[in-house]
């Protein structure tokens, strides 16, 4: 972690030069001052705990005396009667020069030994490359290089993730993934793991797949390669960040008893397909100078394996969640740090000794039952919320502040299916008319109004290709409602921020379009009968499902309006930290 540079008298002595435990004289006009402080942490397996055991002030460190400082703490955890497993860095190359000194070797072959060995016990400590800076160096590497060849030869090309959010950007609508200008601009964000994780994603593959085989784009010919491998990726990072041991998704589960053949069989299929990735010039990528992040992958998945093994057999431990193999401990612990310094978020050396042992105490005192107080974490202390309560969904549009000119509407009262819509767009809007689905019916009682908007098929394409057993598909009626929100959004697009009561106004607008063809069915017919012309469940399911697709459109243009070609707040953010200053 990066610190200020900074010499400090404390009363008793000056901070701020390099320490590394071997106390040093003060009189030393030699000695340099600290710029960075290594941390070393302790993280529980089989438990939910974490602990940094030391800290060294440094202003660099070879690999020799960073085997060093590793040996030391490994003694030092085994006098405690704590079994290390595994170590974990990111890809710096002085960390894995250290380890090639302890006798690692991360040549990808017949030599591959992508671990070291205890000093004391000379069991086998596996080396973990920190999953989340393997993912960054993966999409720096294939934006860098643009074109990369598969194992059966096809070309992985990053214009087609250029090309995807250029043809989203241009429709107005995504198709169902994050992708945006930050993703593909990402030179000012390169360390914020989200947009990684969001560009290598499992929703882009779909998206690229959809575009190419369903609606055949001709500008995407040729993708499938790119969203496999963004599958393969996306999967890969999957497999090694599971935190939860009952997580729904098929490979952020934990490595068990039930997953762990599956898992097996798979991840051997990835190391295969990474480690035959090749440049243009057909250079194997782990071979090449832009390697770290392909066989960074390819180790952590090789020893997720093999840490999972050992602990089966050498403990009581019957799951393994890979989350705790990852650097992140360490960097929440950097955050909380710094958090700590209020308006300035780069300590001096003086100011991390005392934020570190200020950490450590607070987490190590606790009340005692025996005191003369109540533990206030035992009582809920009573509040009035802001928050509105969710009314049921009985209620209708109050248009009688709104005055609405209908000879502003250009829309032709006589729809049909597609509004004049492109394929892509209606596809779409079916894939959003599921979520509206989702969101509506959860203030839903009436049986008869929740069978008339779901539904168990769904002509968009799109859904066919994203559905994995757990997507809501909107009935034909919803799909079409929505479709004419879409259009009507459209056309008032160019002043949706000027006009007064826009939401409103909007809604007024399409329900003026709405026949009577929405929602009737002979079931819907015989159950406004018992109702009131005006307030029936016919119309309140249309007020309702209008207001809230037209809410989520308004949400997404006033994303587009904010959003910056250029973010520089965390370039120039850690260009100081970095700097010591």
């Amino acid at each position: 972690m990066a610190i200020m540079q900074k010499v400090e008298w404390d009363g008793k002595q000056f901070h701020g030069f390099v320490d590394i435990g071997t106390n040093y004289c003060n009189e030393d006009d030699y000695l340099p001052e600290a710029r960075n402080v290594l941390v070393l942490m302790l993280v529980a397996l089989n438990s939910n705990w974490k602990i940094p055991v030391g800290y060294f002030l440094i202003s660099s460190l070879d690999a020799q005396q960073r085997s060093n400082l590793i040996q030391h703490c490994l003694k030092l955890c085994h006098e405690s009667n704590v079994k290390i497993y595994s170590l974990t860095f990111d890809g710096a190359a002085v960390n894995i020069a250290m380890c090639t000194e302890l006798g690692a070797c991360f040549k990808y072959g017949q030599t591959f030994k992508p671990y070291i060995y205890h000093p004391t016990t000379k069991e086998k400590i596996y080396v973990m490359w920190d999953a989340c800076h393997m993912l960054k160096l993966i999409r720096n590497t294939f934006c860098d290089k643009n074109t990369i060849q598969d194992p059966a030869g096809n070309l992985i090309k990053w214009d087609f993730l250029s090309k995807l959010q250029n043809y989203q950007e241009r429709e107005g609508l995504h198709a169902a993934n994050k992708l945006s200008n930050r993703h593909i601009n990402f030179k000012n964000e390169k360390m914020n793991v989200k947009l990684a994780a969001q560009t290598l994603s499992s929703s882009v593959a779909s998206a690229l797949l959809y575009c190419e085989k369903q609606i055949k784009l001709p500008e995407f010919q040729g993708a499938e390669s790119t969203a496999y491998f963004c599958e393969i990726i996306n999967n890969a990072f999957d497999l090694l960040n599971s935190r939860n041991k009952f997580s729904k998704k098929e490979f952020n589960q934990c490595m068990s008893q039930t997953t762990c053949e599956a898992y097996i069989q798979y991840i051997n299929g990835c190391i295969k397909y990474i480690a035959q990735l090749k440049t243009s010039d057909n250079m194997l990528l782990i071979n090449s100078t832009r390697k770290t992040g392909f066989l960074g992958i390819i180790i952590c998945l090789t020893n997720l394996i093999d840490i999972y093994k050992t602990l089966i057999q050498k403990t009581s431990m019957t799951y393994l969640l890979s989350y705790k193999l990852s650097q992140d401990h360490l960097e929440v612990f950097f955050s909380a740090v710094r958090s700590y310094g209020g308006n300035s978020n780069n300590p001096t050396a003086l100011q991390f000794l005392r934020i570190y042992k200020r950490m450590l105490v607070r987490h190590e005192v606790w009340g005692s039952q025996f005191g003369n107080c109540i533990d206030y974490q035992s009582v809920t202390i009573l509040h009035v919320t802001s928050a509105h309560v969710r009314e049921p969904v009985d209620y209708l549009i109050d248009t009688s502040t709104l005055e609405i000119d209908h000879d502003d509407i250009t829309l032709d009262h006589a729809y049909h299916d597609s509004f004049g819509l492109n394929p892509y767009i209606n596809d779409v809007v079916g894939y959003m008319s599921g979520f509206v689905v989702r969101k509506v019916r959860k203030g839903l009682d009436c049986e008869i109004c929740l069978n008339d908007i779901v539904s168990k098929d769904s002509s968009s394409l799109l859904i066919n290709i994203k559905d994995r057993g757990g997507l809501t598909k909107a009935s034909k009626d919803v799909h079409r409602l929505c479709l004419l929100c879409e259009r009507v959004c459209r056309q008032t697009e160019a002043c949706i921020f000027v006009k007064n009561n826009i939401k409103l106004y909007l809604a007024c607008q399409t329900k003026f379009l709405v026949d009577s063809n929405i929602f009737s069915s002979f079931a819907m017919q015989q159950h406004m009968l018992n109702q009131t012309v005006l307030n029936n469940h016919r119309n309140q399911l249309i007020d309702v499902i209008i207001q809230t697709y037209i809410n989520i459109r308004l949400h997404y243009f006033a994303k587009l309006a904010s959003e910056r070609e250029n973010r520089i707040r965390k370039f120039y953010n850690h260009l100081t930290l970095f700097k010591n200053e």
